[in-house]
């Protein structure tokens, strides 16, 4: 069954990625690369030492005055019905105003999920456990940046997938009451304090009665886990 998950952004991974990733880029990290500047509550051991590689992709919308960052771990799974090995993402997006560079205090990672190329299968590894073939990936991985548009598809599937899904279940166009984009990063990003605009009790509250996963997305739930099940 898909599932997602709002967090709060504590560790201020968003600036510290889009400072290594740069605009319009794609980056790819070997594990012990990408954990080396960010580590995120919402990616548990028993799940990351399934990578092999992560990729991260950011892209600038001048519509909206966002920057999106996907953070794309290739994860190895084996098939229940067989041996064979496949690679899954569990993909995470992080959005930083493209005006003042301020990272957005949540992020969402969704697991579980159904887009394009989510998931390939990886042939000749059926004799192999799932360690030995993550194993055996790892030293095959270049890592290293390059253009957007050379990122591969999965990638660009996980970024529009999880575009699509922030702005469905986090951002409120209906109520002219909302905060922007640009009230909303003026709290504390990493800390998740009261927003500072000037707002009437009325709209302050009619603004959080709309954003329906407003308390998730700031820390309210963000201290446990979401565990995938294979």
């Amino acid at each position: 069954m898909a599932r997602q998950k709002f967090f709060a952004d504590h560790d201020c991974a968003a600036e510290k990625l889009y400072n290594d990733v740069g605009t319009n880029n794609v980056r790819i990290y070997t594990v012990e690369d990408y954990e080396s500047i960010t580590e995120l509550s919402i990616h548990p051991p028993d799940l990351s030492e399934k990578w092999t590689a992560v990729f991260v992709a950011s892209s600038g919308n001048p519509v909206d005055h966002r920057d999106w960052l996907v953070i794309a771990p290739y994860r190895v799974d084996t098939k229940k019905r067989s041996d064979g090995k496949c690679i899954d993402i569990d993909p995470v997006l992080l959005v930083l105003d493209s005006n003042t560079g301020a990272p957005h205090p949540s992020g969402v990672v969704a697991y579980h999920q159904n887009f394009s190329d989510r998931t390939k299968d990886v042939p000749g590894f059926e004799q192999l456990s799932t360690s030995e073939t993550v194993h055996r990936l790892k030293t095959s991985i270049v890592s290293g940046r390059v253009p957007f548009e050379k990122a591969p598809a999965e990638v660009l599937s996980a970024l529009h997938h999880m575009v699509d899904k922030f702005r469905s279940n986090f951002i409120c166009t209906a109520n002219p009451n909302s905060p922007s984009f640009s009230d909303i990063v003026n709290r504390q990003s990493c800390q998740g304090e009261a927003v500072t605009t000037e707002q009437t009790e009325s709209q302050r509250l009619s603004a959080q009665t709309n954003y329906m996963t407003f308390d998730q997305a700031f820390g309210k739930n963000d201290s446990s886990s979401e565990k995938e099940s294979e």
